[in-house]
């Protein structure tokens, strides 16, 4: 009996680790946290600025991280108060490499403390991905990081005290910050504020990634709040899902017009040029596309959607080739890229209808297109389609009838 016992509780021993064994792949476990490390120093970049011009030159700094790319070019997503004042930026990678940023590249996404950064490289760099803050829960663990752009100092006058001192920005190194989550708010602060975690932050590290434990950007590092009563740091992020909300929202507009376009504005701006809508305003490829594009022939006329004034004509180095901006009196900014010729130089006032260039295929393009975006004033770029009168287009993008619009000349021009 003793004997039957043994081989019977044996066998259900047997059975249990074996069913231990079976159940062993199904086990997630969470990242370390220098394996979240590892993954977010690889996604990470430093990004600073010069503003104030060459009299006054101020330093500016922040950090970011890369979300995007399409062939060469990459995007980088920070905090918008990182980049908001007009100035030179560049954007150093986890390699050592210095990268040039076009300030008109820079884009807010709209009522959030978020902003979209551009740099190309032949170099290949991760991706960050991107993970859903709807898991989250207050005492869960989590990491920050960043590049300081200060450190502390001893002075000789006060050798017992350190003070913040100011780094080169080829100096500033790469810090990581294991947190805990502390409030997850009902309703996130101006800015886009919405996860509050611990631990101390520094200058220079807002803009980067906040990170699950499963490596995943679950936040921008943005927000640190210093309570003098108790002389504690509290930091809070922007949640990750309005970067997402808003790449979707972007998405369903990027799409050719369709026979229900009738919506006209009080801007009452016509098409710049004949041809086939070849590309919506929305994200595209993985990065965000400003404009529309419209495709034709070489030298096809590229008009003046409005009155106004033009404020730059020539060439671009940023992708858009030989470009033209066009200053509006209703205080509006109209682009017009990739063209073959220019025929109006800053300075000068176009009338609507005024040939103002020539389509081509300059700059970074697929072929001969103009490119177009209406950058609303103090707002920045918007879907040009709602601000143009409506017109109707064939299943392939082709506009069915050009509208009976002037193409003046500068003959014809008083």
């Amino acid at each position: 009996m003793k004997s039957y016992r043994r081989a019977k509780f044996s066998l259900i021993g047997l059975v249990v680790a074996f069913l231990l064994i079976l159940m062993q792949p199904f086990v997630v476990f969470a990242l370390q946290g220098f394996e979240v490390s590892s993954i977010a120093k690889n996604i990470t970049v430093s990004i600073d600025g010069h503003i104030g011009g060459p009299s006054v030159d101020e330093y500016t700094g922040g950090s970011g991280v890369i979300i995007g790319q399409e062939n060469q070019l990459y995007q980088v997503l920070t905090a918008w108060h990182v980049v908001a004042q007009e100035g030179e930026y560049s954007i150093r990678t986890s390699d050592g490499e210095l990268h040039s940023v076009e300030y008109e590249q820079v884009m807010r996404i709209p009522e959030a403390d978020v902003a979209i950064l551009e740099f190309r490289s032949e170099n290949s760099y991760p991706i960050a991905k991107i993970g859903d803050d709807s898991q989250l829960i207050e005492g869960m663990t989590i990491y920050f990081a960043g590049y300081p752009k200060e450190h502390l100092i001893r002075l000789d006058s006060y050798p017992e005290q350190l003070f913040p001192g100011n780094i080169s920005e080829d100096t500033r190194n790469y810090k990581f910050v294991t947190a805990n989550i502390t409030t997850l708010l009902v309703d996130p602060r101006e800015g886009g504020y919405r996860i509050g975690y611990d631990e101390g932050s520094s200058p220079g590290m807002s803009g980067g990634p906040v990170l699950n434990a499963d490596g995943e950007l679950i936040a921008i590092h943005g927000m640190a709040e210093l309570h003098f009563e108790v002389g504690s740091v509290g930091n809070f992020g922007i949640s990750s899902n309005i970067f997402q909300n808003w790449q979707q929202s972007a998405v369903a507009v990027a799409s050719p017009p369709d026979d229900s376009n009738t919506l006209l504005t009080e801007y009452q701006y016509i098409w710049p040029a004949e041809g086939m809508f070849t590309s919506g305003y929305g994200w595209r490829w993985g990065r965000m596309h400003r404009g529309i594009d419209i495709a034709g022939p070489i030298g096809t006329p590229v008009v003046a959607v409005a009155d106004g004034v033009v404020e730059q004509a020539g060439w671009n180095s940023g992708g858009y080739g030989n470009l033209i901006e066009v200053r509006h009196t209703d205080g509006n900014m109209t682009r017009y890229a990739h063209n073959n010729k220019l025929n109006v130089s800053a300075g000068q006032s176009v009338r609507q209808g005024q040939q103002i260039a020539e389509m081509g295929a300059t700059g970074y393009t697929t072929g001969p297109q103009l490119h177009f975006e209406i950058h609303l004033d103090a707002q920045g770029p918007v879907d040009p389609v709602p601000f143009l009168v409506a017109l109707d287009f064939d299943s392939l993008g082709r506009m069915i009838e050009w509208p009976d619009q002037p193409l003046l000349n500068d003959s014809t021009v008083p």
